[in-house]
């Protein structure tokens, strides 16, 4: 499973729990290891500019109600900041009115990205966003 396969998913507004435990089963990880793979494919391919901020968001929305749903698994500290990057930008409360989700995503999703690796997030082809 990778992002793209997590946003089909979340279109359909499901994600269940087989389906994870066969990836994890798969790549040899179990759930807290899958979700933040995950979390990281979202951050890193809304960032190159790979993943628009509706499917980042959508995607992200769908792993969190999954991760404190019924199986109640819930998140990694990096996938939680993940998730709030995209869940903040869905309030403009303290933002410029001109400004659009990246105002408050990006620097969120380059903060905890800088977090997990425990260095500076600077995308290889650093071509999206500033």
């Amino acid at each position: 499973m990778n992002a793209r396969r997590l946003i089909e998913i979340a279109m359909d507004e499901r994600i269940e729990t087989a389906e994870l435990d066969a990836a994890c089963a798969t790549l040899g990880i179990g759930l807290p290891s899958l979700c933040d793979a995950l979390s990281k494919e979202i951050a890193e391919g809304y960032l190159k500019g790979d993943i628009s901020w509706d499917d980042g968001d959508l995607a992200v929305n769908c792993l969190f109600a999954w991760a404190h749903g019924t199986d109640d698994v819930g998140l990694s500290e990096f996938s939680m900041n993940v998730f709030l990057a995209f869940d903040q930008a869905e309030f403009r409360h303290d933002q410029p009115p001109e400004s659009g989700p990246e105002f408050n995503t990006v620097p969120r999703l380059k903060h905890a990205l800088a977090d997990k690796m425990a260095q500076p997030y600077i995308p290889a082809d650093a071509v999206r966003r500033g």
